[in-house]
This record gives C-alpha cells, sequence and structure tokens, in this order.
C-alpha cells in the first residue's frame, strides 16, 4: 500500500449503469519501485503515461499524464494471489473509476459549493482543492446540488468525467 490510507470513494454515479464506469489500465510495479509514496492505494488519481503505456500516480500539472480517474483497489490487491514468486505479478490490470461522484478530501481554508472547479491539492493525490495553482488541471466539479457549503479537509463530494474536466 502507498503512503496513504486505502479509502473506497466511489459515491454514486450519474450515469444509467451507476457504476462509476471502472476502466482496466496497464499497471507496471517496476514505475512504483523508486515512488517515495510506494505502490498505488485505493482512492489516489491517476494519470495515463501515453509513452510507457501505463498508468501512474497524478501530477497537478499533468507532468505523468493525462488525468484518467480514481483507483478503485489498491496495489496490494493484485497481490492477493499468494507470496508466490511466479504469482508475484510485475504487469497487470488496474481498476479505475473513470466517472462518478466520488467523496474526497478537501483543504483548510476552502469553501465547497456545487459547480466549483477542483484541482489536485499539491503533491497529495488524495485531495482537492479550489485554488487552481501553476499549471493546474481540473479533476473534476464539486456535486453538492443542496447548495450547502463544505467547508476544510473534509470528505467533498466531486464529480469526475470527461464532460466535467477539461484537459489541456
Amino acid at each position: 500500500m502507498g503512503a496513504f490510507g486505502d479509502f473506497y470513494t466511489f459515491v454514486k454515479d450519474l450515469r444509467p449503469f451507476g457504476n462509476g464506469t471502472p476502466m482496466s489500465y496497464r499497471y507496471d510495479r517496476t514505475a512504483f519501485t523508486s515512488d517515495a509514496q510506494g505502490e498505488l492505494g485505493s482512492g489516489e488519481m491517476l494519470g495515463w503515461d501515453a509513452t510507457n503505456q501505463r498508468i501512474l500516480r497524478f501530477n497537478r500539472t499533468a507532468a505523468n499524464g493525462k488525468f484518467v480517474g480514481l483507483s478503485r483497489d489498491s496495489a496490494t490487491g493484485l497481490q492477493k494471489l499468494g507470496n508466490q514468486a511466479a504469482l508475484n505479478l510485475a504487469v497487470a490490470d488496474y481498476s479505475v473509476f473513470t466517472s462518478g461522484v466520488h467523496m474526497l478530501v478537501g483543504t483548510v481554508g476552502d469553501t465547497y459549493n456545487h459547480g466549483n472547479a477542483v484541482y489536485m491539492s499539491g503533491t497529495d493525490t488524495t485531495k482537492i482543492t479550489k485554488t487552481q495553482g501553476s499549471n493546474g488541471v481540473q479533476v473534476g466539479t464539486v456535486y453538492n446540488p443542496l447548495n450547502s457549503s463544505v467547508v476544510g479537509a473534509v470528505r467533498v463530494p466531486v464529480l469526475i468525467d470527461e464532460y466535467t474536466v477539461t484537459q489541456t
């Protein structure tokens, strides 16, 4: 598991099937061997590395590739077949939520209202902010149709999908 605790973020989907549109992406463990945060955990923002054809932790400036969604499982889930070397897969499919409403952690001092654009907060792939920052890429839109404000470092309902996120 990565430096962050696993958290199942999915709440609901606004599309007819209601399952968060999970997609399988290529997971390559070697991409995380030198990563100080370790392997991916559930609920982290992910980007697509088009050069190496694999997923990576998202970078708020899209330096690690285009935002694709939130991890549905943790990398340790891929290794639950046992500790046998033959079963310790280096490359596997990894499930990613590509749409839906997810509960993401807000930033102290931010007030979130329905329709606010949100961005990844600094280097933490589990937190959001309303501040775009230098070359920040939008990862979603606050989904709170009752329009009650959500304030600070609490769980904020965020809609992610290709219709609410504009990539650079």
